[in-house]
């Protein structure tokens, strides 16, 4: 008798429990894009340096 009374708030629970996993997930993903994203634009920024230096001293 007490199982069922308590279902719909282990559902609401677990419903809340989901929705900041999501929010969990999609902030970790956000997180490493933008690491990518900088880590890449920098590497592409020294790339971009370093030839202008080569064809400064030649």
């Amino acid at each position: 008798m007490n199982s069922t009374a308590s279902e719909p708030l282990n559902r609401e629970k677990d419903a809340l429990n989901m929705e900041k996993k999501n929010w969990k997930m999609w902030f970790r993903r956000l997180g490493v894009a933008g690491f990518m994203f900088f880590l890449i634009k920098g590497l592409l920024w020294l790339a971009v340096f370093f030839g202008l230096f080569k064809v400064g001293c030649s």
